[in-house]
């Protein structure tokens, strides 16, 4: 982990996440419902970050983005970012998701099943089941977007306790869990912050993950249901 420099971007939501680690230095910016979803407001920002750490963009050993899954333009914008960031240079470049996050946050628990809780739109959710019995090293957390229903009929085959993830459960949390008699905690009713995704990331670079930079799109958007 040493002489790690790295920048990690979050645009998957409207809530904009940056976090720079530079040596012993650290900033962080958590923007709640930002209009920095465009690569011309994101990049004079990144720089900005720089001017106040004083320090040279060009020290950058790593670079992480949040591939999804969430807002279609939002995915594209950090990707576009990170692709301008590293081109030419010799930069390692890390995706993930916001599903590591969760698993990274609450992979103290035990006998848990973590449900995070992201709103797709169009009366569905994208989400996962983080098994505490599933291997800490797998790598692949992929998800899928089921409709409220389809999620509410799994959560009865889970055993053992839920710990439900992200601010969107709040206010699906009626229908999702419908009176069912379920043993659940709530988790990070405000979303995880840009200090969280570094720590996680540290980890995930410290077991040699790194993630392909791809889009994690666990639904078609509405310009290709269209076409359908």
């Amino acid at each position: 982990m040493n002489n790690i420099n790295i920048i990690i971007i979050d645009t998957v939501s409207f809530d904009l996440k940056i976090a720079v680690s530079i040596g012993e230095k650290e900033f962080f910016i958590d923007k709640k419902d930002s209009s920095s979803q465009n690569v011309e407001s994101l990049i004079p920002l990144i720089n900005s970050i720089f001017k106040e750490l004083n320090a040279s963009p060009n020290i950058i050993t790593h670079i992480a983005v949040c591939v999804g899954p969430g807002s279609f333009t939002g995915i594209r914008v950090g990707l576009a970012t990170v692709f301008g960031l590293v081109f030419c240079k010799t930069i390692d470049t890390i995706g993930f998701s916001q599903f590591d996050i969760y698993r990274f946050l609450l992979k103290d628990k035990v006998d848990y099943t973590i449900v995070p809780i992201i709103d797709a739109k169009k009366d569905s959710v994208y989400t996962c089941f983080i098994s505490s019995k599933i291997n800490s090293d797998e790598k692949n957390l992929l998800g899928e977007c089921l409709t409220i229903n389809e999620l509410s009929n799994k959560l009865n085959d889970i055993g053992g306790k839920i710990y439900f993830a992200g601010k969107d459960f709040l206010y699906l949390r009626d229908r999702i869990i419908d009176e069912k008699d379920i043993n659940y905690e709530y988790c990070y009713s405000d979303d995880y912050s840009s200090k969280d995704m570094l720590y996680a990331i540290k980890e995930k670079i410290s077991r040699g993950e790194k993630g392909i930079l791809e889009p994690l799109y666990l639904r078609k958007s509405d310009a290709e249901l269209s076409l359908i």
